[in-house]
């Protein structure tokens, strides 16, 4: 995926992830960390941090005064973090500050409750190979979103170590689990999710990817370890009105089982078409599964 693509598709599931991520482990890690950072700031790390969009999501919720570390590597993504935060704070009349070293604080609204002072700051970092750099910065709790599904088995168990060593709670969210319905019912559909799952399996740069088996596969490191693990379901449900988001679903599906098993490039091309259809006829309609999961030190 080219960086200018993957800016492009997370500016289209933003708004689906914000509604599919877990209420009820959102609250919970927030009311966790809310205890830990008293009287300072509250040091959160977030691996592969995107946009910036679980900062978004998640410090409002915890309403208290944060520092945000978000780690990324790509550089188109790490240029416009800083401003789709300055975007979304100001479009709820939140004041912001910029500093001199990138960051960006938002001041949260003290009349509803959210309060404190949020500030995001944006480190370049390989999480592939430097991973171990981790242990050297402060850190109170850790996040992810859409990220843990892309690494392998042994990348999360050194996750799992680093989080154990230093008891740091944890909560990752939008992590695929291999559910997927589409609608109305297609020739192609269980051979398409046999060839996607397989794609989901291969090198992302971190080694043999988990994909779907990711989420279970880190609740048992961390259970493991001695944390409390919770899981909850943080499905994608779209219809009609995610037309450029199903649009983009459907090529990157066909594309990626046709790359994972090419001798049926041409059903899953004879399938994408199909589905081209029913989406130009207002029909089509998918659940996407993802678990979220939070683990937190006992």
């Amino acid at each position: 995926m080219s960086e200018g693509f993957a800016l492009d598709w997370l500016a289209k599931r933003e708004a689906v992830d914000l509604a599919a991520r877990n209420p009820i482990l959102a609250r919970a890690f927030a009311d966790y960390v809310r205890g830990i950072g008293v009287g300072r700031p509250l040091q959160i790390i977030d691996l592969g941090s995107g946009s910036g969009a679980s900062f978004r999501a998640l410090a409002p919720l915890i309403a208290i005064d944060q520092e945000w570390i978000l780690i990324e590597l790509a550089p188109d993504l790490l240029a416009v973090q800083t401003r789709m935060i300055a975007a979304w704070a100001g479009a709820k009349g939140w004041p912001v500050e910029t500093g001199d070293d990138g960051g960006i604080t938002v001041t949260g609204p003290t009349d509803c409750g959210a309060g404190g002072r949020w500030r995001a700051r944006a480190r370049r970092l390989d999480l592939a190979r430097d991973l171990g750099q981790l242990d050297a910065m402060p850190c109170d709790a850790m996040t992810s979103a859409a990220f843990i599904d892309l690494v392998s088995g042994r990348w999360l168990e050194a996750l799992a170590q680093i989080l154990s060593a230093r008891r740091l709670p944890f909560l990752g969210v939008l992590a695929v689990d291999g559910r997927r319905l589409w609608q109305p019912a297609e020739k192609g559909d269980g051979r398409l999710q046999e060839g996607f799952v397989l794609s989901q399996t291969a090198d992302k740069g971190f080694g043999p990817a988990l994909g779907p088996r990711a989420p279970r596969f880190l609740e048992a490191s961390l259970s493991g370890l001695g944390f409390a693990v919770t899981t909850g379901f943080s499905d994608w449900h779209l219809g009609p009105e995610d037309g450029a988001l199903l649009a983009e679903l459907l090529a990157g599906e066909a594309a990626a089982a046709a790359r994972a098993m090419p001798n049926f490039a041409p059903l899953f091309d004879q399938w994408e078409r199909s589905r081209e259809r029913s989406l130009a006829a207002g029909r089509l309609r998918a659940m996407i599964g993802h678990l979220d999961l939070l683990a937190l030190p006992r």
